[in-house]
C-alpha cells in the first residue's frame, strides 16, 4: 500500500494488500485423500485393522480409507445417511470393536459396530 492508502505498483491483483507464499514449508505434505465439504467435514478419525475411519458430519457417513503405506489404495462411505451426523469413532483396544458418536441435536446416539464394511 502506498502512503496515500493506493494499491502499491506492481501488485498483480490491484489491492491494497499483497500476500503470497510467504514460506514454503517443506514439513508440510499434500492430503493423501480429499473429499468435496458436501461428501465430508471429518471430524475424527481411528485405525484399525489398516484402514483409517474418518466420521463425517457433514456428510453424514462414515468413510473408510483403505491404506497402503501412506496412499489411499480404496475410499468407501458407509452408514451414509443412517445415524446421520457421524461426530466420533474410536477403536476399542481389547475387542476392536468400533465406537461411533452422533451429533445430531435431540437423538444423539453411542453405537457399538462389530461388523466392519
Amino acid at each position: 500500500m502506498t502512503k496515500n492508502g493506493a494499491s502499491a505498483a506492481g501488485n498483480p491483483f490491484g489491492t491494497v494488500v499483497l500476500s503470497l507464499g510467504h514460506r514454503n514449508d517443506t514439513r508440510y505434505r499434500n492430503p493423501i485423500h480429499q473429499w468435496s465439504p458436501s461428501e465430508a467435514s471429518p471430524s475424527d478419525m481411528a485405525f484399525r485393522g489398516g484402514s483409517l475411519y474418518v466420521a463425517a458430519m457433514r456428510g453424514q457417513r462414515l468413510w473408510r480409507l483403505e491404506l497402503s503405506g501412506t496412499t489411499v489404495t480404496r475410499a468407501s462411505a458407509t452408514y451414509q445417511g443412517t445415524y446421520g451426523r457421524v461426530r466420533a469413532a474410536m477403536v476399542n483396544p481389547r475387542d476392536g470393536a468400533m465406537w461411533l458418536m452422533t451429533g445430531n441435536g435431540s437423538d444423539d446416539r453411542v453405537l457399538r459396530i462389530t461388523r466392519f464394511p
